[in-house]
């Protein structure tokens, strides 16, 4: 057996002998031969030992430089799923860290003609409005109430963000469904429309001269209280926010009085198709696809004796394109209120409206005093003050 062993070293090492004079040796000295010459180095002689230095370190060195495989994984399945579940990462996946996704519930005069996530300024969306009198003369009552009942479901996204400032990305969201009503009760009877919506908004950051904008969609279902009106429609706006260019956000007017202004324009377009017409006279069992613009200003104080005033505008302007010729909308409200809680949920409003509502095309041209009431918030500046 040593013989054996002996010949086998001696092959190596002539091998190896013969190897020293090539410029790949040490590349071709495998893991199992340095093994079998380690074992058996004290059998060589020393002229062997001084022919196998060189091969020997470069081996060694190599081996260092390149740990040896992982041993196979066996294939069993079940220890191969063991095996690779233990070999990777758990990836940590918290929402929180990447959005604030929360729920609001929102009572309005009506959906705002603007964003409701918008970020900067008192946003000039009124309370809802109640209003009751009494005729003394004919002894009747009237009940008349105009509001929104919507539930947000918002917030910010995009939060682990790190790239591009100015790519364009998606940073906060809304889905605001709910539903729309203007009643009148008088003698018994009831009129008026009611509404069932459901809203998108996304604000969407892009840098440029227009930072900001907002996008929203409105899927609306509009029908009076006998339900014998069929109005279903898309209503869609795009609004702009450049603070540089007083668009979109606020800026104080003047400093001594605390006076803040804010100005919102939007291009919108609202497209029904009626199929029936109901008790709203002024429309026919048609298409309608209006496109104009909605402006929304403010005026508000945040110091001194003029603090619980606010000043609020409305106008819209909305061109049939379908029928060119005879319709459009043309729409203005302005008031007052006077806040009867420091953050104005509670209020009392003064204002005039004239024109012709969207969507049911009824005339308007009143005077309102009355109390509005004012539930929940979305997104507002830190900057601003309420």
């Amino acid at each position: 057996m040593a013989n054996v062993s002996r010949r086998f070293v001696g092959v190596a090492v002539a091998c190896a002998v013969s190897m020293c004079h090539q410029a790949a040796l040490a590349e071709d000295l495998s893991q199992s031969e340095l093994q079998d010459l380690l074992k058996n180095y004290a059998k060589l002689s020393p002229a062997e030992r001084e022919a196998l230095k060189k091969p020997i370190k470069a081996a060694l060195a190599r081996l260092k430089e390149t740990p040896p495989a992982a041993a196979a994984i066996p294939k069993s399945p079940h220890v191969v799923r063991e095996a690779n579940a233990a070999a990777t990462p758990v990836k940590t996946f918290d929402l929180k860290k990447d959005n604030d996704i929360k729920a609001e519930l929102l009572i309005r005069e009506s959906y705002a003609p603007i964003a409701y996530i918008t970020l900067d300024g008192d946003v000039p969306d009124n309370g809802a409005s109640f209003k009751y009198t009494r005729n003394l003369a004919d002894k009747f009552d009237t009940f008349a109430g105009k509001g929104a009942v919507i539930m947000a479901v918002h917030g910010n996204t995009n939060l682990n963000y790190t790239g591009d400032p100015n790519a364009a990305r998606v940073t906060y969201v809304n889905f605001a469904p709910g539903m729309e009503f203007d009643t009148k009760i008088s003698k018994g009877t009831t009129t008026g429309s009611i509404s069932g919506m459901a809203g998108f908004e996304a604000e969407v950051q892009s840098g440029g001269p227009i930072p900001m904008q907002y996008l929203r969609t409105n899927a609306t279902y509009t029908t009076d209280y006998d339900q014998k009106a069929r109005i279903f429609g898309l209503e869609t706006m795009w609004q702009p926010w450049a603070p540089d260019l007083y668009i979109g956000s606020s800026f104080r007017a003047n400093e001594a009085l605390g006076m803040w202004i804010s100005l919102f324009p939007t291009l919108a377009s609202d497209y029904y198709r009626v199929e029936n017409a109901g008790s709203f006279d002024e429309l026919k069992n048609k298409e309608y696809f209006w496109v104009g613009t909605k402006l929304s200003g403010n005026l508000w104080f945040d110091k001194g004796l003029l603090k619980p005033v606010s000043l609020y505008a409305r106008y819209y302007y909305l061109y049939d394109t379908l029928h060119p010729s005879n319709n459009e909308v043309s729409y203005f409200q302005g008031g007052v209120k006077f806040k009867l809680t420091p953050d104005g949920r509670v209020a009392l409003d003064f204002r005039y409206t004239n024109g012709t509502t969207p969507r049911t095309l009824a005339r308007v041209n009143e005077f309102y005093t009355g109390l509005t009431v004012k539930v929940g918030e979305l997104q507002v500046s830190g900057d601003v003050p309420k």
